[in-house]
This record gives C-alpha cells, sequence and structure tokens, in this order.
C-alpha cells in the first residue's frame, strides 16, 4: 500500500484517481487528505476533507475501528492525521 510505505505522492495519485473513477466515495477522499497532509499539502487535504464531509456529513472516525488494520507506528501516524482532520467536524 502506497500509504503505508510512506510514498505519499505516489498515494495521492491514486487516490485522485481513485476519486475521478468513482466521485465522492469516503474512503477515497479519506485517502487523498491523508496522503496530501503526510506530503504536507495542507490545502489540497483540506479540500479532500471538505470533499468527504460533503459527501459523507455523519463521517465518524470511530466508525473506521472496526477495519483489520495491524497496529503499527505507521498506521498509529495515519491514525493521528485522520483524527487532526476531521476535528473540526
Amino acid at each position: 500500500v502506497a500509504l503505508g510505505g510512506c510514498e505519499y505522492a505516489t498515494a495521492t495519485d491514486h487516490f485522485e484517481r481513485a476519486d475521478r473513477s468513482a466521485p465522492r466515495l469516503p474512503m477515497n477522499l479519506l485517502g487523498l487528505a491523508v496522503s496530501c497532509s503526510l506530503a504536507q499539502d495542507d490545502a489540497r487535504a483540506a479540500r479532500a476533507i471538505k470533499g468527504l464531509f460533503d459527501a459523507a456529513p455523519n463521517f465518524r472516525i470511530e466508525d473506521l475501528a472496526t477495519l483489520p488494520v495491524q497496529q503499527s507506528e505507521r498506521n498509529r501516524q495515519i491514525e493521528d492525521t485522520i483524527r487532526r482532520l476531521t476535528s473540526s467536524h
């Protein structure tokens, strides 16, 4: 997975293509926001988060807790980024 492998520009490209193929899917927008944020492109991350909450106004990070993801330092960094990006919504 590009995002887990720290290749944020690659991850961003993949999530942008995914969003073009299937617009407004919350998980694609979330992935786009996280990869942009980790690549230090906060303006693009903010646009993706806005798109996420426009598409899924009831999105809650707690809903992601059910995903079977192995805990690692990288996953904790991604989770912390998601919490930071979504904290104002």
